[in-house]
């Protein structure tokens, strides 16, 4: 037999883990090497304090524990840059200076500034970093003026919020409903497995997060499952009639502060024409890509109208044609609310801004 000999701790090879290599981050931000001191205490940086408080802000307002995310250095990054990654893809990158402040221009007549133009990457607002000096002159002309870890914060908060499905995996669902089976076990023991797997609960939370509806009265939406899922299969109409349960909370989460709905809505023609496409599509909006572009361009005009006025975009439409609408505009304008007038709470006072019509030039206000 072998003497049992003192080796150094360092002489030691551990056993390599191949499935350690394996390991992918849910959430990362790389930092180039001119933007480490926004992550570093020593230095004043808060920016870690900064994404944890986002990730309890959003497991409030959505009701999705978000996973921890990892900030680190990359060399490969300009000084300037940083870029945020979802599993390892990148879903986002910007560009901050540190010293200097983002200005977002605060409509027409604004005083021009002398600095680097820009676009917040946020919200795609045209912006100007500024030097420190300038920061009162901007503000006083009406700029929105933001430090550089504010820009990185907001902007990783509205990617979360956006890409907040693709965070809602199974082994999740199962956790939020045993969390929900120690309160509702009747609930729990009544849907799954009975009528629904837990993959199919999952999508349908899924569609609602997608909506930047929130999930946090989990108990709602299960009982309304339960309703719905004897006679109900498909994700999106199961989704239908858990909006249409949760009117009261849409109702108070994009009312504004005086109490009123501001919106858009199609204008009759438009209504029709979206109507004979869906038929024709059985339940699909069926529609050339040419005419797309066209009926997306006119709910721009109109969500950009409504931004102008100061109100955050939203259009109303009948309950058949609201996920169609949905689909139809979810890539080019990600920030438009779509509600349907069943999920309207009652004796709530609303207001159209404006109607959405691709067929002729009255479409604008």
């Amino acid at each position: 037999a072998a003497a049992n000999v003192p080796v150094a701790p360092a002489a030691i090879k551990q056993p390599e883990t191949m499935t350690d290599l394996l390991a992918v981050d849910p959430l990362e931000v790389e930092l180039g090497y001119g933007l480490v001191c926004l992550a570093d205490a020593k230095q004043g940086g808060d920016l870690l304090d900064r994404v944890t408080a986002s990730r309890r802000q959003l497991a409030s307002e959505l009701g999705l524990v978000i996973p921890p995310i990892r900030v680190r250095d990359n060399v490969k990054l300009r000084g300037s840059q940083y870029v945020i990654r979802l599993r390892g893809q990148e879903i986002a990158s910007g560009e901050l200076f540190v010293g200097q402040f983002l200005a977002l221009e605060g409509g027409e007549g604004a005083q021009s500034l002398p600095g680097t133009p820009a676009v917040d990457p946020a919200f795609g607002v045209p912006a100007v970093w500024i030097a420190a000096s300038q920061r009162a002159v901007a503000e006083v002309s009406g700029y929105t003026v933001v430090e550089p870890v504010s820009v990185l914060t907001t902007h990783l908060t509205e990617l979360l919020r956006r890409f907040a499905p693709e965070l809602l995996g199974r082994q999740d669902t199962q956790s939020l409903l045993d969390n929900v089976k120690k309160s509702a076990p009747a609930l729990i023991e009544e849907l799954v497995p009975n009528l629904m797997t837990v993959g199919h609960v999952q999508r349908v939370l899924q569609l609602l997060l997608r909506d930047r509806i929130s999930i946090r009265d989990l108990v709602s939406i299960l009982e309304a499952l339960a309703d719905a899922a004897p006679s109900v299969r498909d994700p999106e109409t199961l989704v239908d009639h858990v909006r249409s349960r949760m009117a009261r909370q849409l109702t108070q989460q994009y009312a504004e502060n005086d109490g009123r709905l501001y919106c858009m809505t199609l204008h009759p023609a438009a209504e029709q024409n979206l109507l004979e496409r869906v038929r024709l599509g059985d339940g699909v909006l069926a529609v050339a890509p040419d005419e797309q572009r066209r009926m997306v361009d006119a709910f721009k005009l109109q969500a950009e109208n409504m931004v102008r006025f100061g109100h955050r975009p939203l259009l109303l439409c009948p309950p058949r044609l609201r996920a169609q609408v949905r689909g139809l505009t979810e890539i080019g304008i990600p920030t438009l609310v779509v509600l349907s007038y069943a999920e309207i709470a009652q004796n709530v006072p609303v207001e159209s801004l404006g109607m959405v019509n691709w067929n002729d030039e009255n479409s604008t206000i």
